[in-house]
């Protein structure tokens, strides 16, 4: 290992670091509530499962959302359309609330306060501060990639992206809360960093078929996205179509079009779908039942 690799990383880890102090803070300093969903998406559906004997939890009808079992012939409804009219939250991202939770209970640490604002610290960690990492890396490496040397300036342009990042209101605001989208959001950059070669590397200086493992993962924490809201399509079908493109021969396109784009996004849904049938009981598609409900009905049904 060389020793400019060993101080690239040991700078990547400093800088996340003082990333991860920074959103820990500002989750710690809000003190307002932004929208219902904060609360229904994620830290209800958790509570709910983590102190089972509570009886005092609820479900939004995203969570029940269900055709009448009995007033349908079952033998002329297929799975798809009874996912279609199925519920509309997954309980992907509802997980590393839940894990905590159950932490909290085994170690009897449930307090008032760790139940309402640990989750805060918790998206800080796993959320926040990986999505403005990953916009410090991207930036970085694009001006790598292309060879920009900056000025005399100590700071260099990913450092005013992060500056960015970190000092946009709306993520001090939105970021560190409960929501699915902003599990979404984070997902999305640590899949973008993820596939940095890909998009802006020179992929004629390698061998044609050559793939990284890593851009796998990029596609199937495409996957998880699309599971947690089925709007990440709009993200990770250009991004796929892009890489494909950018490859020399056909067999390479095609190549990555099935083995890296779909197989592992497909890998990712299936994953998510797992999930649900776990906690649901029924093979629940929860964003096939939000495709329908926000598209399908709000287009023909009104």
């Amino acid at each position: 290992m060389s020793k400019a690799y060993q101080t690239s990383k040991s700078l990547n880890v400093g800088i996340f670091c003082i990333i991860l102090v920074y959103r820990i803070i500002n989750a710690l300093t809000i003190q307002t509530q932004f929208d219902p969903d904060e609360y229904w998406q994620t830290l209800e559906p958790a509570y709910c499962l983590a102190f089972p004997s509570e009886n005092n939890c609820a479900y939004t009808w995203e969570w029940t959302r269900r055709r009448n079992l009995e007033s349908r012939d079952l033998t002329n409804i297929g799975w798809i359309e009874d996912a279609l009219h199925g519920p509309i939250r997954s309980y992907v991202p509802t997980l590393p609330t839940y894990f905590l939770y159950s932490l909290l209970r085994a170690f009897h640490l449930d307090t008032t306060w760790s139940v309402a604002r640990a989750p805060l610290i918790l998206n800080a960690a796993i959320v926040a501060a990986p999505t403005d990492f990953g916009v410090f890396y991207i930036s970085r490496y694009i001006r790598k990639i292309k060879g920009i040397q900056g000025s005399d300036f100590p700071w260099k342009y990913e450092h005013f992206a992060l500056l960015a990042s970190i000092t946009n209101w709306f993520n001090g605001f939105a970021l560190v809360r409960t929501y699915s989208n902003s599990m979404e959001s984070s997902l999305l950059c640590i899949g973008v960093a993820l596939l940095c070669p890909e998009l802006f590397g020179d992929v004629y200086s390698k061998s044609d078929l050559k793939v990284r493992p890593i851009a796998r993962l990029a596609f199937f924490l495409g996957g998880i996205s699309v599971v947690i809201r089925f709007t990440a399509l709009a993200s990770y079908i250009p991004l796929g179509i892009i890489i494909c493109l950018r490859r020399k021969s056909l067999s390479s396109k095609m190549y990555y079009l099935w083995h890296i784009c779909i197989l592992s996004g497909a890998t990712g849904v299936a994953l998510g779908c797992i999930v649900d049938r776990f906690f649901y009981g029924f093979w629940a598609i929860p964003f096939l039942g939000s495709f329908h409900f926000n598209v399908l009905l709000g287009t023909f049904d009104r």
